[in-house]
């Protein structure tokens, strides 16, 4: 197979040799979490660094899209974006990868291309029945995936706007809660809550394989293709399980957190993955070894996290609508 960017989820929708990690207070760094970036009203969703790090994208359940200034913790826009009733519910966002855009999804069942050098929207995007919980953008910026609810996946071209295809195989009762590009955008690969992982031949818009991983609930996935590795939460939500991509064998699971997991992420290598959620503690752990390698109290729950290029920090998304650096060196 090709390999793929890694990407992480964030986990709000709802697999077998198992490692223990056993959790002690020493374990705890609380000096190098600060709080960074302030503005959202309520739950982050998702965060997004742009290639040089120098800006952030964060999407909120009920304001919108808010761009950053990252040296300068300064906010540089608010876009009013999926506006339905008296919420702009924005469920994901990501930069394109020359930084000069931003793709996002939400409530409101379209998806928004935004211009950030003018600041403004450039272009939006509705053929969806439902509301659009992913967006991927293809590694050289110009294709699109969504999916969301309802089981669509719709593949735009992004300088016409237009829609390419709709990729079908997801049963339509059910939510998507991931999808990316391979690193030659020629196929892709997406998860639904029906329980499945499928690839795609975008190049005919058909389905060339389903994963099969019988405990594999449909939650969402941080994926490292070029690694065969994916990591999930478990049945219980309290648990990380690693396993291979394209088998579905359980490699091991990382034990630690005592509620509900609501965001994993991937280091850019793929040798570390980060979760956080309900009991307010970020954890990052390494994925060859399954031992925990830190543990950082966070103070509100976990909603999303980035992190960025170098691994060196993460951004952290609140419940309570503060964005949180915490090194993690």
């Amino acid at each position: 197979m090709p390999a793929i960017r890694i990407f992480g989820v964030n986990v709000r929708t709802s697999l077998l040799i198992a490692t223990l990690v056993v959790v002690s207070q020493s374990s705890f760094a609380a000096d190098d979490v600060v709080p960074m970036l302030r503005g959202h009203r309520a739950w982050v969703n998702a965060i997004a660094l742009s290639p040089d790090e120098t800006r952030a994208l964060s999407a909120s359940d009920s304001d919108g899209i808010r761009f950053w200034d990252v040296p300068a913790k300064k906010e540089l826009a608010h876009f009013n974006a999926h506006h339905v009733a008296d919420l702009y519910a924005t469920y994901d966002v990501k930069f394109t990868p020359d930084g000069a855009f931003a793709v996002s999804g939400g409530l409101d069942k379209a998806v928004e291309i935004w211009n950030l050098k003018k600041l403004n929207s450039e272009r939006r995007l509705v053929e969806h029945p439902w509301g659009v919980n992913v967006v991927s953008i293809s590694p050289r910026g110009d294709t699109i995936l969504s999916a969301g609810q309802g089981g669509a996946l719709i593949l735009w071209e992004r300088a016409t706007g237009k829609s390419k295809c709709q990729l079908i195989g997801h049963e339509r009762m059910y939510a998507l809660t991931s999808v990316a590009f391979f690193n030659d955008a020629k196929n892709a690969i997406s998860a639904s809550q029906d329980q499945s992982i499928r690839t795609w031949d975008l190049s005919t818009c058909k389905q060339l394989s389903v994963i099969q991983n019988k405990a594999y609930r449909g939650g969402p996935l941080a994926m490292a293709i070029g690694n065969n590795l994916a990591v999930s939460y478990g049945i219980d939500r309290k648990t990380l399980v690693v396993w291979e991509l394209t088998t579905g064998l359980e490699l091991k699971r990382l034990t630690g957190h005592t509620m509900d997991i609501r965001a994993i992420r991937l280091s850019p290598d793929g040798r570390r993955v980060m979760s956080g959620g309900q009991d307010k503690r970020m954890i990052t752990w390494d994925v060859a070894t399954g031992k925990l390698v830190k543990e950082q109290p966070i103070p509100t729950e976990i909603v999303s996290i980035a992190v960025s290029r170098t691994g060196a920090f993460a951004l952290v998304g609140g419940k309570d609508g503060t964005i949180y650096r915490a090194s993690l060196e």
